[in-house]
């Protein structure tokens, strides 16, 4: 048994007073847990401090102490919900699935000792936006994720303006300066740093050095609306809003461990890993291949976004809505229809052809999202993500999709039209587990999948936002690794 365990609180390597921010050219976080004969107690590991939001003069975002319902033009209770000129509180909005997980673009973690790269996690935000998303229920986003990563899900339209704001600098920046910034407390979102203790003496890790790389300002805010009506882009477009980092730490706890377990200690640790490939979707017929080079892959799954939503404040990252138009998904292995031998087919869509013998036109449905069977199509997406055959907590529902479908026909210039506050949670996906821990080799061994759809076709049946845009294809890989705790070699 363990002798017994030890807090610690870990400053960065490279920390300065005036934190850390993307803008100011300071968008690298780097922390050293040093070389001893402790256990790293890796479910306990935490990231915590204070963000500070600013608007795009630079300047703090904070309440503006109208919580009355004042019909008063600089209130921001009151002027949110009809793209009139709004507060910064408003305007600015952050990522409703991972909160402040979205300034976070990439994580590197290496060995002290050889400074051999043992995870490299490439779009986080996105990846952990997608977990969060089909992991708690709206209601349940007002605790936990809430309180601490500053997650807000699909309450976002009613609470961001409270997310977004610092405490009042009147009253604080005289007095005690520490005080100004939210806080939070985050676990990140890195499968070996969340699975067994780790080893940090010099036969085993060497101790860990673990670099935190910041996103750009215009991946993490976006605007309340995509269609801005041209007399308030002044007020209402949050282009050049920023983050600010501050007193950062990383804490947790060592076990020490005494004769028995450092003697029982395993030599490998399997663990949960992902690759993520990108590429784009031009024509309404797309087959997207790709060779993964992973052993045990658990299930491969893909979520599409409008090509140009990277780095744009006036997209959310957070949102992915199902391909438009989608109409038939075929997934193959090495040529052949798997796991799936046949095509799933999208019924309705809008090439159904109605009993009155013309084709199908969401423009004229009351619930536009029930011109989109695809009820089979993210079954399938949900279960190659999380590994579930159903998901008991999720924000993935019909009233998020409704939305989503809905804003997305709104006409450009029209009050509050294309809401970017509600996401949907769809994607094209395979599970090779099947819900018994099964995988599929895919070492020289292919993988592709077909799309039918209405992207680029610009047909009046579909929403112009979408209709005429290329898609941005985000595939991740699920797989098993295995990591040879001593010769830090990857074994498979």
């Amino acid at each position: 048994m363990p002798i017994g365990k030890r807090t610690f609180l870990i400053n960065p390597l490279n920390n300065t007073a005036e934190g850390f921010t993307h803008k100011n050219g300071n968008p690298v976080i780097k922390f050293s847990i040093p070389q001893q004969d402790l256990l790293l107690e890796s479910a306990t590991l935490r990231l915590s401090g204070q963000v500070e939001i600013k608007d795009k003069t630079n300047t703090l975002i904070a309440p503006d102490g109208k919580g009355d319902g004042a019909a008063d033009a600089n209130s921001s209770m009151n002027n949110d919900a009809d793209n009139a000129a709004q507060s910064s509180q408003c305007a600015t909005n952050l990522g409703n699935f991972g909160g402040i997980h979205n300034c976070i673009d990439k994580i590197v973690v290496s060995s002290k000792k050889t400074k051999v790269e043992l995870v490299n996690e490439s779009h986080y935000s996105q990846y952990t936006a997608l977990r969060q998303g089909t992991s708690a229920n709206k209601d349940e986003y007002l605790r936990q994720n809430l309180m601490r990563s500053q997650s807000t899900g699909n309450n976002c339209d009613l609470v961001n303006r409270r997310m977004v704001s610092s405490v009042n600098t009147a009253v604080f920046t005289a007095t005690d300066a520490r005080q100004v910034g939210n806080f939070f407390s985050m676990k990140l979102n890195i499968p070996m740093l969340s699975l067994q203790p780790l080893h940090l003496g010099g036969e085993y890790l060497g101790g860990l050095d673990i670099t935190i790389y910041l996103a750009p300002d215009s991946a993490v805010f976006f605007s309340r609306n995509r269609h801005i009506i041209a007399g308030n882009v002044a007020s209402n477009d949050p282009t050049g809003s920023s983050y600010n980092l501050k007193n950062l730490k990383l804490n947790g706890r060592y076990i020490i461990p005494d004769a028995n377990d450092l003697k029982n200690y395993p030599k490998e640790m399997l663990y949960a890993n992902r690759v993520n490939l990108i590429n784009d979707i031009h024509s309404s017929v797309n087959s997207s291949g790709y060779t993964p080079q992973v052993q045990f892959n658990t299930g491969i799954d893909s979520v599409f976004q409008r090509g140009d939503v990277m780095n744009n404040f006036t997209l959310n990252q957070n949102n992915f809505p199902q391909v438009v138009g989608l109409r038939k998904v075929v997934q193959s292995k090495n040529g052949l229809r798997f796991p799936y031998d046949f095509p799933v087919d999208v019924v309705p869509n809008f090439n159904t052809i109605t009993p009155a013998g013309t084709a199908l036109d969401p423009n004229t449905l009351h619930f536009k999202s029930l011109g989109m069977g695809d009820t089979e199509v993210r079954l399938h997406h949900n279960r190659a993500l999380t590994g579930r055959s159903k998901l008991p907590h999720t924000s993935a529902t019909l009233d998020a999709t409704e939305e989503d479908v809905k804003s997305q026909y709104e006409v450009a210039g029209a009050a509050d039209s294309g809401k970017n506050l509600t996401c949907d949670m769809a994607g094209v996906g395979a599970d090779y587990s099947f819900g018994m821990g099964m995988t599929q080799n895919y070492i020289n061994q292919d993988y592709a999948v077909e799309l039918s759809s209405g992207v680029n076709t610009g047909n009046a049946r579909l929403p112009t936002d979408t209709s005429n845009e290329t898609l941005l294809q985000n595939t991740f890989v699920k797989n098993f690794e295995e990591l040879d705790l001593k010769s830090l070699v990857k074994v498979m």
